[in-house]
């Protein structure tokens, strides 16, 4: 797995051909058959899956020196999650409602410092 790191600006550095290949497998993996289809964009990768209210959203990063994670919630609500945190849950807005969350990874250099996160990756779902 191609490993990124955050660079003291807060930038990624990406080469053209991996933006390539990441395309190339969302394009796949959204083409697969079950509940759950996986997304990849912005250095995360996420797939859900829905119980009653809930949708629980598993993800992955090739994000490395981070020290935690932002998340936006369906509702707006921002939440801090642990550098090792790689699930959430939330419950989802009313059936057929158009959702979209998203992940920034951050790195925190002191407590006197601001983070350096990320730009948002933004990910969608539609409530059951």
């Amino acid at each position: 797995m191609n490993r990124q790191k955050l660079s003291s600006t807060g930038q990624r550095k990406l080469p053209a051909i991996a933006a390539l290949i990441g395309f190339a497998t969302f394009a796949t993996i959204a083409l697969l058959p079950g509940q759950a289809q996986a997304a990849c964009r912005g250095g995360f990768c996420v797939s859900g899956s829905d119980n009653g209210p809930q949708h629980f959203v598993n993800f992955t990063t090739s994000w490395t020196n981070i020290t935690h994670f932002n998340f936006s919630r369906p509702d707006g609500k921002q939440v801090e999650l642990g550098a090792n945190q790689r699930q959430v849950i939330f419950t989802n807005l009313p059936s057929g409602s158009f959702e979209q969350y998203g992940f920034q990874a951050c790195t925190k250099v002191s407590v006197f410092s601001s983070s350096q996160c990320t730009p948002w990756a933004y990910f969608t779902h539609t409530a059951p």
